[in-house]
């Protein structure tokens, strides 16, 4: 089996137990890039939004409620920073 590198950690949605599955990447895997999309006002939205700065996104993209519209090019981001194909 080959090993996977994590290349974001993305936070769509949530309720309760969503700021501490954030708190818990911060910790383990402080290097990875936590990205919440925060559309709908959802707990997602009040997660920290700095590498989502970080990656150049504008954060409106990120706060958008339209999430077919969000997902494909925030993959994208991840992917070219990562390296990886999209």
């Amino acid at each position: 089996m080959q090993s996977m590198r994590l290349s974001a950690a993305v936070f769509v949605g949530g309720m309760e137990g969503k700021k501490d599955e954030y708190e818990l990447c911060v910790e383990l895997l402080p290097h990875v890039p936590k990205i919440p999309l925060a559309g709908r006002g959802c707990a997602a939205a009040r997660l920290p939004m700095a590498d989502v700065r970080e990656l150049g996104f504008d954060e409106e993209l990120v706060r958008s409620a339209c999430y077919p519209f969000v997902a494909p090019r925030v993959m994208t981001a991840i992917a070219s920073r990562s390296g990886a194909d999209t």
